[in-house]
C-alpha cells in the first residue's frame, strides 16, 4: 500500500497510514487473518468505531485473497452506507473510485469488471448476482457487514451462503457487526462435523471463529428525562439548544425517525438561530437520510470549521452504519421508523416504533468517539432498564414476503418453508406472499415459476407489482410510459422539500396534478423535464429535486434494455392514459378498494354497536358481587328512582346479578349468549393445548423410540389435557366448588373413553373397510405388496354390508383385554353404590384408587420389559409420517408407486425440458430440501441418487430410469413400513457415513414381531428437536392449567342458566374439543384401508382408553379422598363400564369385522346418553 502524506480531515497532523494504525481493529489484524484462512465462517464483533469495516477488506487483499482474479465483497444493508465506505476505503488505499475500490447498488455500478479487488454493496444487489453465478464463483471473501440489522436480504443472504459454502469449500465467510448475538449465529453457520478424505486434510474448519473486537470510545455520560415527553421533536430541539449553549465544543448528532421530522426539527432550529442570534450563530444545521444527494451528504463528513458548532440531524443510518468524525453530544428521541405488515389486510405500514436497547446503545456510543462525551436519552431511565425490548424485531417477520419469494424461487429454492432462515417468517406472512405471486401468475399451481411470465418477472430489478406491469404494458401498448412511471417508483421520492414552504410544494404539486392518479402524475413531470431540456432551474421552480430526476432517467435507460433483452417492444400510447391505468390495474390489482357508500357504511357499523351494545349487561360490574357486599362503586346503578322506596333501593343492590373476572383478567358475563361464546373459546383453547402437548410428546416420542419414556412419560402426556382439567379443577377450587364440580368431572372423565369407542370406532371401520374376501391370508401383513388387500372399488361387486369390512391382529386382541382391566376400577366403584355408609363408601374409593394406581404402575413395568405397544405406536406414528410425507404423494392407495405421478415429478426437475435430468438439475432439486435432517449434504446425496439411478452409466437419468429407480426406492420405503423381517436400505449401496446417518433418509422400520427388543426412533436427537417438544409440552400444559377453573365455571353456569343437567357439555362438548385431533388422525390413518392399518388403529384406540381411565380415575378419586368431597357415584361409572367392556368383548371374540357392525357402534353412543338419562331421572341414581 502507498503511504499517503496527504492530511486526514478530520486529524490534520497525521497521515492516513497513521491512521489506520490508531484504529482498534489494527491490533488484531494477524488474528484476522489467521481465522478467515483457518475456517470457514469467521464472526466479528467489533464496536463502534473500531474500524473493522473499512479496515478488514483492505487487510484481505493485502494478504493475497485478491489475487488471481478474485474479488472480496462487503455488504451493507444501507445503499448510502455503501457510497460512503467505499469512497473512504478508495481514498485510504490511495485509488479511483471505481477502479480498485468500487461499489454497486441497485441501478448504479461504480465498478470495473477486470480491475475491482475490493467491492462493496448492498445485500440485495449480491443476492441479483445469484441469478447469473449461484455459487458466486468470483468471490474468494464476502463480509456480511452490519448483520444486527436483520433485513430481509440480509437473512435471505446468510441462508444462501450457508447452502454456498457447502459447495465451495474454499469460499471464506465474515460476519461483521456490533451488537450481534455471536452464539445464535454462530450456530446458525455451525455444520455437521464429517470425515475428512483424502486431500481435505487443509479445508478450513467448519465451526465459526468468533473474534470481539472493542471500540475506541470514551467514557459516555448518559443523562435521562425525569418524565417522558410529550412531543419528542420539540424536546430535541430544546436538547440541541440547551447543549450549545451549556456545554464545551463538540457536534451534535440528534436521531429522529425520518425525512419529516428531522425537516420539522430543521425549521425549528433555523427559527431559533433568527430569534436568538447570539446563542443559536455556532450552529450548522445539516440533515442525514438516504434520500439526499450526493452533494448533501458529503456535507456531514466534512470536517466543521473553527469556531463552528455541527448539528447532524440523522434517522437510524449513523447508528452503525456510518461512523461520523467530531461527534461528542449524542440526542436520542428513542424512536425509529420501521415497516410493519399487516398479512390480513395486506397493508404494509412505515410506523414510528420504539428502539430496541441494543440499538439505544449504538446511539450512545457514538458520542465517545474522539473524547468523552454525553448521551440525552429523551425517555426515562425506568423505561429503559424495564419497558424496552433488548433486540429489535428482524425485518423479515414484519415485512411483505412477495419479492423475498420470488427470489428465492427465482434461485432455485422451491421449498420455500424449508428453507435454513436465520429467523423463520410468520407462517401468514409467506402465505399471503405465495397468493399475491400466484394470482399475478408468476407461479403455477406447483408453486414453481410460470414461464415465460414468472421468470421475466425474476428478472426484472423491481417489485413482483411493477414488474408486472410493464410486462402487461407490451400487450397493451403503452410500454415507454409505463417504463417511465416504474422508474419513477423506484427512488423514494422525485420532490424536494421547501422547508417550510409547503404551501409552494402543494402548488407545484397540482400544476401537475392529474385526476388519473399520481401514476400519470409522474408522466406529466417527466414530460415536463423533457421539455425543459433538462434544466435544474426547472426542478428548483417547480421544487422537483433535480439529482432524483437524473436519477429516474438513468434508472428508466436500465429498465429499457431489461426490457429490450426480455422482448419487450417499446411504444406509447400517447395521451390515451386508459391503456396506462389498465397495465398499472394489471400490477397492482392487489391493492384495488371499492368505494362504499358512506350512509351504507355507516348503517353496517351502527347495527353493529347496536348488538353489542344490547350484549352488555348494564347491570353488572366486576366490581360489584351478588348479595350484600361491602366493596365501595363509583356510583353505577345508584341513581335512586322517582318515588322509589329505601327498601326498594336494597332489595335492588342486593339482587344485582354480576360476575368476577377469572384471575383478575380473563372475560366474564353474565348472558346466556355470552357464557356460549365463552364456553366456545375455552373449547377452542383447550384443543389447541391437547394439540401441543401432542405435537411434543410424539416428537420426544420419535426421538427417544421405545424404552422407559415411551412406556410411562408419553403415556401421561397422551392424557395430559384433561388430566389437568380435573387436577386443577379440583384442587384450586373452594370446598363448595370443588363438590358441586364432582359431577363435570366425572361426566369429562368417562365422556372421552365413550365418543372414541363409539363413534370414532365406528368411523374407523366404515372409512377403513375394505373387500374381505381378498384378504383370506392368515397374516397378510408379512405379504408382499402384490398381495395387499384390494381397495380399489370394483364395479363388478355390489355394495355390501357383509362383504365389505376389516380385520384386525393378535395383537389389537390383547391390547383390548388390556383395555378391559381399566373397567375393574369402576366396578369396585359400583359396590360403593350399595353402601350406605359414608365411611364404607371412603373405603371403597380408596380400594378402587389402589388398585388403578396398581394397574397403571403394571401397564407402564409390561411395556418396559415387553415394548411390543410401544412398538406398534411408534409404528403408527411411522406410518402418519410416511403418509404425509413426499413419498406418500408418490405411492397408490393400495401402497404401489404411481408411475403418473413419478412422472410428472421428472419433467418438474427437468427444466431445460431436454428428457434427461442432468447433475445440475438434480442439484438444483436437492438444493430445497433440508438434507442435514438426515444426515446428508447435498453433494454427498446427488451423487448417490446419481450413482442409483443412472443404470446406463451416462451421467444422466433419463424417464425411464428415473421411475424405475423411484419406483425402487419407494418398494422398499414402503416394505420398511409394513415388513416385518428386518431393516431395509433404501440405497442397495455402502454410504460412507456411519448406520444412524443410512436410516435416517428414512425412518426406520418398527420392530419385529418376534419379541425382539429393537429400540428405534424417527427423530434425530437435535437440540432444536429437544427444545421443540420441550416448548410445546409446556405451552400445552400452561394453556390447560389457565383453563381448568373457567372452563368448569363456565359449563356449570352455562347449564344453569339453560336448565340442563351440566354433565351433557362436560360429557359431549369437552371430549369432543380434547379428542377432536386424535380421532381425525385415527379416521384418517384407517382409510388407508389395510389390516395393518386399521389393527394399529385399534391399538391406539384400546391403550389410549385404558390410560385415560385409569390415569384420570386415580387423579379424580385421590381428589375426592384428599379434599373430603361427598360424591354419590353418579350414572356414568355404570355407562362407561357397559359400553367399554361390549367393545372390548367385542373385539377379543372377533378379528374380522363387517361393515354393518359399524351402525351399532354408532349407536352405542346416544344409547349411553339415554342410560345416563334412564339412571338419573327415573331410577334416581
Amino acid at each position: 500500500m502507498p503511504n499517503a502524506s496527504t492530511a486526514c480531515q478530520s486529524y490534520g497532523h497525521a497521515s492516513i497510514e497513521k491512521q489506520r494504525q490508531r484504529l482498534p481493529v489494527y491490533k488484531y489484524r494477524t488474528s484476522i487473518l489467521y481465522l478467515v484462512e483457518s475456517h470457514a465462517t469467521t464472526i466479528v464483533v467489533g464496536e463502534t468505531g473500531s474500524g473493522k469495516t473499512t479496515q478488514i477488506p483492505q487487510y484481505l487483499k493485502e494478504a493475497g485473497w485478491a489475487d488471481g482474479g478474485r474479488v472480496i465483497a462487503c455488504t451493507q444493508p444501507r445503499r448510502l452506507a455503501v457510497q460512503a465506505v467505499a469512497s473512504r476505503v478508495a481514498e485510504e488505499m490511495g485509488v479511483k473510485l471505481g477502479e480498485e475500490v468500487g461499489y454497486t447498488i441497485r441501478f448504479e455500478d461504480i465498478s470495473n469488471p477486470d480491475a475491482t479487488r475490493i467491492k462493496f454493496l448492498t445485500d440485495g444487489v449480491l443476492l441479483r448476482e445469484m441469478m447469473d453465478d449461484p455459487l458466486l464463483t468470483k468471490y474468494s471473501v464476502i463480509m456480511v457487514d452490519e448483520a444486527h440489522e436483520r433485513s430481509i436480504s440480509t437473512d435471505i443472504l446468510l441462508g444462501l451462503l450457508k447452502k454456498i459454502q457447502k459447495r465451495r469449500p474454499e469460499l471464506r465467510l465474515i460476519i461483521s457487526s456490533a451488537t450481534i448475538e455471536a452464539k445464535s449465529m454462530s450456530n446458525f453457520f455451525q455444520s455437521r462435523r464429517r470425515r475428512l478424505s483424502e486431500g481435505e486434510e487443509h479445508t478450513p474448519r467448519l465451526e465459526p471463529a468468533v473474534l470481539s473486537v472493542e471500540g475506541r470510545g470514551f467514557n459516555v455520560q448518559i443523562h435521562y428525562v425525569e418524565e417522558p415527553v410529550q412531543d419528542y421533536v420539540q424536546a430535541t430541539v430544546s436538547t440541541v439548544l440547551l447543549i450549545h449553549d451549556q456545554e464545551p465544543a463538540g457536534d451534535i448528532l440528534v436521531f429522529l425517525t425520518g425525512q419529516d421530522d428531522i425537516e420539522a426539527a430543521i425549521k425549528l432550529l433555523t427559527e431559533e438561530a433568527r430569534t436568538n442570534g447570539k446563542n443559536s450563530s455556532g450552529l450548522i444545521i445539516l440533515p442525514l437520510y438516504s434520500g439526499l444527494s450526493r452533494a448533501e451528504q458529503d456535507l456531514v463528513f466534512s470536517p466543521t470549521p473553527k469556531g463552528k458548532r455541527k448539528v447532524v440531524i440523522s434517522t437510524n443510518i449513523a447508528e452503525t452504519s456510518l461512523t461520523l468524525e467530531g461527534i461528542v453530544y449524542v440526542v436520542d428521541s428513542g424512536f425509529s421508523k420501521q415497516k410493519f405488515y399487516n398479512p390480513i389486510s395486506d397493508i404494509e405500514n412505515l410506523v414510528v416504533a420504539p428502539i430496541s436497547k441494543a440499538s439505544a446503545r449504538q446511539r450512545a456510543g457514538r458520542a465517545g468517539r474522539i473524547r468523552p462525551g454525553k448521551c440525552y436519552r429523551l425517555y426515562t431511565e425506568e423505561y429503559f432498564l424495564n419497558e424496552m425490548s433488548a433486540q429489535g424485531i428482524p425485518e423479515i417477520q414484519r415485512s411483505n414476503l412477495v419479492s423475498c419469494v420470488i427470489q428465492l424461487k427465482a434461485l432455485g429454492i422451491d421449498n420455500i418453508l424449508g428453507f435454513d432462515w436465520p429467523a423463520s417468517p410468520s407462517p401468514e406472512s409467506m402465505i399471503r406472499a405465495l397468493e399475491v405471486l400466484y394470482s399475478l401468475g408468476v407461479l403455477d399451481d406447483d408453486a414453481k415459476l410460470t414461464s415465460p411470465v414468472g421468470f421475466q418477472v425474476a428478472e426484472l430489478p423491481l417489485e413482483p407489482m411493477i414488474s408486472k406491469m410493464i410486462l402487461a404494458s407490451n400487450e397493451l401498448g403503452c410500454s415507454e410510459e409505463i417504463i417511465t412511471i416504474a422508474a419513477v417508483l423506484s427512488i423514494q421520492s422525485i420532490w424536494f422539500s421547501g422547508r417550510g414552504a409547503q404551501k409552494e410544494l402543494d402548488e407545484a404539486k397540482l400544476r401537475f396534478a392529474a385526476a388519473e392518479g399520481d401514476h400519470v402524475t409522474f408522466l406529466n413531470i417527466y414530460k415536463g423535464f423533457l421539455q425543459s431540456g433538462k434544466s435544474s432551474k426547472w426542478c428548483h421552480k417547480n421544487f422537483i429535486n433535480y439529482h432524483a430526476m437524473k436519477k429516474v432517467m438513468e434508472i428508466r435507460e436500465q429498465l429499457k434494455r431489461i426490457a429490450l433483452r426480455l422482448g419487450i417492444t417499446m411504444k406509447s400510447c400517447e395521451t390515451d392514459t386508459q391503456l396506462v391505468r389498465k397495465a398499472v390495474t394489471a400490477g397492482f390489482f392487489a391493492n384495488a378498494c371499492r368505494l362504499e357508500d358512506s350512509f351504507m357504511a355507516m348503517l353496517k357499523y351502527t347495527v353493529v354497536v347496536l348488538f353489542l351494545l344490547l350484549t352488555i349487561d348494564y347491570g353488572s360490574s366486576s366490581r360489584f358481587i351478588k348479595e350484600n357486599s361491602s366493596h365501595l362503586s363509583d356510583g353505577m346503578d345508584q341513581q335512586k328512582p322517582i318515588g322509589a322506596s329505601v327498601s326498594d333501593e336494597v332489595g335492588r343492590l342486593t339482587t344485582t346479578v354480576t360476575c368476577q373476572a377469572t384471575y383478575g383478567f380473563l372475560p366474564c358475563t353474565t348472558k346466556v349468549w355470552g357464557k356460549l361464546f365463552l364456553l366456545v373459546i375455552y373449547e377452542y383453547l383447550l384443543s389447541l393445548a391437547q394439540k401441543y402437548v401432542a405435537r411434543g410428546s410424539n416428537l420426544f416420542f420419535r426421538m427417544f423410540g421405545t424404552g422407559l419414556f415411551g412406556a410411562g412419560l408419553f403415556n401421561i402426556l397422551a392424557v395430559f389435557p384433561q388430566i389437568m382439567l380435573i387436577l386443577v379443577g379440583g384442587a384450586t377450587a373452594s370446598p363448595q366448588m370443588a363438590q358441586s364440580m364432582a359431577g363435570i368431572t366425572m361426566g369429562l372423565l368417562t365422556g372421552s373413553p365413550i365418543l372414541m369407542l363409539t363413534i370414532v370406532l365406528g368411523s374407523i371401520i366404515a372409512f377403513g373397510s375394505y373387500d374381505l374376501s381378498d384378504t383370506d391370508s392368515p397374516n397378510p401383513d408379512n405379504a408382499d405388496t402384490s398381495t395387499a388387500p384390494n381397495t380399489e372399488p370394483d364395479s363388478d361387486k355390489p355394495f355390501s354390508l357383509t362383504g365389505l369390512g376389516v380385520r384386525t391382529d393378535i395383537e389389537t386382541k390383547y391390547s383390548a383385554i388390556i383395555m378391559l382391566f381399566s373397567m375393574i376400577p369402576f366396578l369396585i366403584l359400583l359396590v360403593a353404590k350399595l353402601l350406605s355408609s359414608a365411611a364404607a363408601r371412603r373405603v371403597v374409593f380408596l380400594v378402587s384408587l389402589i388398585v388403578s394406581f396398581v394397574f397403571l404402575v403394571m401397564y407402564i413395568t409390561y411395556q418396559v420389559f415387553q415394548p411390543w405397544i410401544q412398538d406398534r405406536r411408534l409404528e403408527y406414528l411411522f406410518r402418519k409420517f410416511i403418509q404425509d410425507n413426499l413419498l406418500g404423494r408418490l405411492l397408490t392407495r393400495n401402497g404401489r408407486p404411481d408411475a403418473v405421478q413419478i412422472r410428472r415429478l421428472f419433467h418438474r426437475i427437468d427444466t431445460d425440458n431436454d428428457s434427461f435430468i442432468s447433475p445440475v438439475e438434480l442439484r438444483a432439486f436437492i438444493l430445497g430440501i433440508d438434507m442435514e435432517e438426515v444426515g446428508l449434504d447435498e453433494e454427498d446425496f446427488s451423487a448417490k441418487i446419481l450413482e442409483e439411478f443412472d443404470f446406463t452409466a451416462d451421467g444422466n437419468i433419463n424417464e425411464a430410469e428415473f421411475v424405475r429407480g423411484i419406483s425402487n426406492w419407494l418398494r422398499n420405503a414402503n416394505n420398511d413400513a409394513n415388513d416385518s423381517q428386518g431393516d431395509r436400505k433404501l440405497f442397495h449401496f455402502s454410504l460412507k457415513k456411519n448406520n444412524e446417518e443410512q436410516q435416517n433418509l428414512l425412518p426406520p422400520a418398527p420392530a419385529a414381531k418376534n419379541g425382539t427388543t429393537r429400540k428405534i426412533k424417527l427423530a434425530a436427537n437435535t437440540w432444536w428437536n429437544y427444545t421443540e417438544a420441550a416448548f410445546f409440552i409446556i405451552l400445552g400444559t400452561a394453556v390447560s392449567v389457565l383453563i381448568a377453573n373457567p372452563l368448569m365455571t363456565t359449563i356449570r353456569e352455562f347449564s344453569t342458566s339453560i336448565n340442563i343437567n351440566s354433565f351433557v357439555v362436560s360429557y359431549v362438548v369437552v371430549p369432543l374439543a380434547l379428542n377432536f385431533r386424535p380421532a381425525f388422525r385415527a379416521i384418517t390413518s384407517a382409510m388407508r384401508k389395510s389390516e395393518k392399518a386399521v389393527s394399529l388403529t385399534f391399538t391406539e384406540l384400546y391403550t389410549g382408553t385404558f390410560m385415560g381411565n385409569s390415569m384420570g380415575l386415580v387423579i379424580f378419586l385421590s381428589l375426592v379422598y384428599i379434599r373430603d368431597i361427598q360424591w354419590a357415584v353418579s350414572a356414568e361409572v355404570p355407562v362407561v363400564l357397559i359400553i367399554c367392556t361390549a367393545m372390548g368383548l367385542f373385539n377379543i371374540f372377533s378379528t374380522k369385522i363387517e361393515l354393518w357392525t359399524c351402525i351399532l357402534v354408532y349407536l352405542l353412543y346416544p344409547i349411553s346418553l339415554l342410560l345416563i338419562y334412564f339412571l338419573n331421572n327415573v331410577l334416581g341414581w
